[in-house]
């Protein structure tokens, strides 16, 4: 594959708030602790410590995770490496889409990947594990429960409830069915499929296939997978659950942070007064705090005095799950964590958490934005330079595009804006003579010209039409591609699965993928 590099911010797909951070503006500084570039990284490894005990329990609790799990010897080694205090963690996080989901699941951990082999060859001395973070808690189903394929969707719709991780894979063969007759036959779509069929019918739940699938695809790469919807993990985390439903500790933090952040940009996450749900088999409710000083479970009838919720979180911390708001704290006081790789929203909401941080006596891991591509293939190639343009003119608005076009490969100007000043200037002689007749003509000669100017601005759009039906197959071209490359208007990464460009590469996909990938670069990348 060849790659194209342009900056994020000639996309038009980035908030401000990740264009100043990938900037380093530096009104930003006060919501992050290490810079996102090797002297951070150099920074961080000298600051970062992780208690033995709690390695020990992550060992012990990924060994158990991992007792009927077919893995690498590159897994098995990555998991007992993080025993020794030389071993750190890059760690990225997705939700359990069906089937991987779009296409940035895989430049996820991806990403992850090859910031571990980078970070290896700056720092020799230590061991690097990329980690993917299953969110196996969260309960949005509807969110998940599909994917695209040449932009068909395939959707499984088992009535379900509850944390998703759980859910039975029981019935899903009616859906791998479909997502077969879309395939079609080839030696990579068997591939394909036999991988699916190992991960979705072998496993008997949404966690254990998801886990069962990124290790078929990247098991080699010595990726962990975690599940951290385990008990042993939550009493590490037991005390910080009591702290913050108690007292509100976050909540208050996060406010701050975003009183401040607001200012300038727009935010994704509002922080609750308490930022934890109960969780149980089929049940994950919001808990709140009662006029009377009680702990309610939304939707259930359960409550709680605090001396019963205390006692509750110490006997079962697993029963407490955090939201999107805490979730960071938790990875970081498991994980010897160095960076978070998250798409831009993620990033967005780190940045809210940085005094809650502090609050708890940790630090920020380095946020690194993940990579970010579009996948060009050979026929949209061929059109996008037999149409005279250059690759990074696709991400232009499709009207734009072909508008620029049509101007560019026509002998006519098309074009008013000269007779436009014209105009103005004629406008500026007739009101000049108006006035000196009658002063009240003024509003009239502003009116009149208001009309003219919109009627020559409904010409230049009539010449443009008229234009463009002379470009009819190119103009057909161009929105083949737009369609093909941004489906439906929305970015190919967060819509196509990656098995539109398996099937045809196999696994030298995912090598191709990994090898173009590096968060440090900081460029949004054409693949082609």
């Amino acid at each position: 594959m060849e790659c194209i590099q342009i900056p994020f911010s000639q996309t038009g797909q980035f908030s401000e708030l990740i264009l100043d951070y990938l900037a380093n503006d530096p009104k930003l500084a006060p919501f992050y602790h290490y810079s996102p570039d090797m002297e951070g990284f150099e920074k961080i490894i000298q600051e970062r410590k992780f208690e033995h005990t709690t390695r020990e329990i992550l060992v012990s609790s990924l060994i158990d995770q991992h007792k009927s799990v077919k893995t690498s010897g590159e897994v098995s080694n990555s998991i007992e490496s993080l025993r020794s205090a030389n071993t750190y963690t890059v760690t990225t996080g997705h939700q359990l889409n069906l089937f991987t989901g779009p296409l940035f699941f895989i430049y996820k951990i991806a990403s992850a990947i090859s910031l571990a082999r980078k970070l290896k060859s700056k720092f020799p001395n230590y061991n690097f594990v990329p980690v993917y973070w299953m969110a196996t808690e969260d309960h949005d189903f509807a969110e998940i429960n599909h994917t695209y394929l040449f932009n068909n969707k395939i959707e499984w719709t088992p009535e379900v409830t509850g944390a998703t991780g759980k859910i039975n894979t029981e019935g899903i063969q009616e859906t791998i069915e479909q997502l077969k007759d879309i395939l079609g036959q080839s030696p990579f779509a068997e591939e394909a499929i036999s991988k699916i069929e190992e991960a979705y019918l072998k496993e008997d739940n949404l966690a254990s296939a998801t886990r069962s699938l990124a290790y078929a695809l990247f098991g080699n790469e010595g990726l962990v997978v975690i599940d951290a919807d385990q008990k042993e993990l939550k009493t590490v985390f037991a005390p910080y659950i009591e702290d913050d439903i108690l007292n509100e500790r976050s909540h208050a933090t996060i406010t701050i942070a975003k009183e401040k952040l607001e200012k300038h940009y727009k935010l994704p996450v509002n922080p609750r007064e308490i930022n934890f749900f109960y969780l149980q088999e089929g049940f994950r409710e919001r808990i709140v705090k009662t006029k009377n000083d009680k702990f309610e479970v939304l939707n259930s009838d359960i409550t709680f005095t605090t001396d019963a919720l205390k006692k509750e979180i110490n006997s079962n911390p697993e029963h407490f799950s955090p939201n999107v708001v805490m979730r960071p704290l938790y990875q970081e006081l498991i994980l010897p964590n160095l960076a978070y790789i998250g798409g831009p929203s993620e990033i967005a909401y780190w940045f809210e958490l940085c005094n809650t941080f502090i609050e708890f006596g940790q630090k920020l891991p380095i946020l690194l934005l993940r990579d970010c591509l579009l996948l060009v293939d050979k026929t949209s190639l061929k059109k996008i330079e037999k149409l005279g343009l250059k690759l990074e003119d696709v991400f232009k608005d499709k009207d734009e595009l072909i508008k620029d076009y049509v101007k560019s490969n026509t002998s006519v100007q098309l074009s008013l804006s000269k007779e436009v000043i014209e105009i103005e200037a004629s406008f500026v002689k007739i009101k000049e003579k108006a006035v000196a007749i009658d002063a009240n003509l003024s509003k009239t000669v502003d009116g009149e010209k208001t009309k003219a100017l919109n009627n020559l601005k409904g010409l230049e759009q009539k010449l443009l039409r008229a234009e463009k039906q002379q470009h009819e197959t190119a103009i057909n071209q161009i929105e083949g591609v737009k369609e093909k490359l941004f489906p439906n208007n929305v970015p190919q990464e967060r819509k196509e699965n990656f098995l539109t460009w398996y099937i045809k590469n196999g696994d030298d996909f995912i090598t191709n993928i990994i090898s173009k990938t590096n968060p440090l670069d900081k460029v949004f990348k054409i693949l082609h």
